[in-house]
């Protein structure tokens, strides 16, 4: 499917130019069963950038209806171990594999962010992965490595 129109067999999709792409998706199972049959082995769904601005509405489909759903979406928070002293003896293993994760770390307007977390008890390399968006959806990543001895 390109913006909404199916392509028969001769289609190659390499006549798009890549530039000219905004999405693709592969639609698998039950996500390809409103194409019917023709869906049984998937459907590669590409919106170019001319495309783009059409609505889920204007593309027509034989037996769907289309309905505006109105989604919610709670952040789930990770889990991060309390620390209290504890008597000794009593001490149990802190094995997680990651130590620490914020979906909504904010930065200030000089773009310096701050957060404190516990290592896990084992001793090695770990390593920290830093992804954001600013306001512009420009993309940014960085990876750092650090020893616990």
């Amino acid at each position: 499917m390109v913006d909404g129109v199916e392509e028969d067999t001769s289609f190659s999709i390499n006549t798009i130019p890549g530039e000219q792409v905004e999405t693709v998706e592969l639609l698998e199972y039950g996500s390809a069963s409103m194409y019917g049959v023709e869906g049984g082995h998937g459907v590669l769904v590409i919106t170019t950038k001319q495309g783009a601005g059409l609505s889920y509405r204007d593309v027509t489909a034989m037996g769907v209806l289309p309905v505006d759903l109105v989604g919610y979406y709670k952040a789930r928070e990770f889990y991060s171990p309390k620390y209290e002293p504890v008597p000794a003896g009593e001490k149990q293993a802190d094995l997680r594999s990651t130590v620490y994760w914020e979906p909504d770390l904010r930065t200030d307007e000089n773009g310096n962010a701050s957060f404190d977390f516990y290592n896990a008890d084992g001793t090695g390399n770990y390593k920290v992965t830093v992804e954001g968006i600013d306001k512009d959806g420009n993309i940014g990543r960085q990876v750092y490595f650090y020893e616990v001895k």
